[in-house]
């Protein structure tokens, strides 16, 4: 009583959305990117409803779920972080620990990686657009991810303060 479980249904499920999410991020579009970031912005939107709707620990999942994730999206949407580079010009800068595991993902994608690795907007070989789709599919891949670490959490205080109440419930 109180542990997180999960219906094999839903880890069929999981291996699903993992398994797009590796096929789009290795063939990043626009197509791919409206799916995985309206996917993400749907999944989010459905942990508000969980949230308010819901019963006892799933309650406390669907919550931290959503906390996480909108807040995740917030702040990788809202905050301008603009540094100076050795020229004294302003630089955009992103200090999200996600940011630099996506590029280090795309650079270990090796060369010829890029469709367009002829393209005039290239940077050591790799297509800006490319990136930039690349970079926008995994953000939302992570917002979903952090969301699922966020729900996690969120299920263990209840726990835990459930059964410090004495009182530990779950569905």
């Amino acid at each position: 009583m109180g542990t997180l479980r999960f219906s094999l249904c839903s880890l069929f499920a999981a291996v699903a959305v993992v398994a797009l999410g590796c096929m789009a991020l290795a063939n990043p579009s626009n197509t791919w990117m409206s799916i995985t970031f309206s996917a993400a912005v749907a999944l989010l939107f459905f942990a508000v409803l969980a949230c308010l709707f819901g019963r006892f620990s799933a309650r406390a999942f669907w919550g931290g779920f959503a906390v996480v994730g909108w807040g995740y999206l917030w702040a990788q949407g809202s905050l301008p972080f603009d540094v100076k580079n050795y020229n004294n010009e302003a630089q955009e800068y992103d200090p999200f620990i996600t940011t630099r595991l996506l590029c280090l993902l795309a650079e270990a994608k090796g060369p010829g990686w890029p469709e367009n690795a002829d393209s005039p907007y290239t940077i050591n070989d790799i297509d800006l657009y490319t990136r930039f789709r690349f970079t926008c599919i995994g953000q939302s891949l992570w917002a979903i991810v952090l969301g699922f670490i966020g729900g996690v959490v969120g299920h263990i205080l209840y726990v835990k303060r459930q059964r410090a109440a004495g009182t530990a419930t779950s569905p």
